[in-house]
């Protein structure tokens, strides 16, 4: 009884660790966060927003999917099927020594704005250690980072899996924001992908486990990721449309004087 209680007090702080405007986790909260991301409903279905979702094969980019959908239908759906399936992942490999060519059909040579990419959100297992990447796959990382870096693209890390990563996580997810194994998973993940701490969301996705049932505390950490990415890509938006019309205005002036 003594050492269960001392893991457990090593397990949890006895604060959050990661800053928040409440700590209540309730129903209303929940459909504040919804209402937050619903404001940009229209730009994500006009196609006009894109995120594009990067991570290594079964770390949990179909169960992210389908945990956002389950949360938007409000009940428990799988449209995304996951690599343990055997329809396979949704997600497709991306391979750095061999880039789109000019040559390639799927090749865009002049992309409008709904052809880019505007948030790039890499799914990782929350317990993955360095030896577990491998240089090879950290190579991959850093050359999309440099890429996404170029063009100035939000980046976003959701961290998947925390319930297995820690116990007191898998007993209740309310807790993911006290959990010392989550917070240096989400430091590891700050420390690779060169972001803020506060780009970094750890998650426990729907599926593949015991509920039945949408919770609170399972859907409010996935929302907060959900609120980031679409902050983040309505900013580049933003930050596109206005260097748009900067170069035009500067266009019609050399073309007047």
């Amino acid at each position: 009884m003594g050492n269960s209680g001392s893991e457990t007090a090593k397990d949890l702080t006895d604060e959050p660790w990661r800053k928040m405007k409440t700590l209540v986790w309730n129903e209303k909260y929940c459909k504040e966060l919804k209402d937050e991301i619903n404001k940009f409903e229209k730009v994500w279905k006009s196609g006009s927003a894109n995120c594009l979702l990067l991570g290594p094969t079964s770390v949990g980019q179909s169960a992210f999917i389908n945990s956002v959908l389950s949360i938007s239908k409000g009940r428990l759906c799988e449209m995304a099927y996951t690599a343990d399936g055997d329809w396979g992942s949704v997600t497709k490999e991306f391979n750095p020594a061999s880039p789109i060519q000019i040559s390639d059909a799927c090749y865009v040579s002049k992309p409008s704005e709904k052809d880019k990419i505007h948030c790039a959100a890499f799914i990782m297992n929350a317990q993955l250690q360095y030896d577990d990447l491998g240089e090879k796959y950290l190579n991959k990382i850093r050359t999309l980072q440099k890429a996404l870096m170029e063009k100035d693209v939000p980046r976003v890390v959701i961290l998947t899996k925390c319930d297995i990563l820690c116990n007191e996580v898998e007993k209740n997810t309310g807790c993911i924001y006290r959990s010392t194994k989550v917070k240096e998973a989400v430091e590891r993940a700050r420390d690779w992908f060169l972001i803020p701490a506060n780009n970094v969301y750890p998650v426990v996705n729907y599926g593949g486990g015991q509920k039945i049932e949408l919770e609170l505390e399972t859907s409010v950490p996935i929302l907060l990721a959900l609120r980031h990415i679409t902050y983040a890509a309505a900013d580049f938006l933003e930050k596109s449309k206005l260097k748009s019309n900067q170069a035009k205005s500067s266009d019609a002036e050399a073309l007047n004087s």
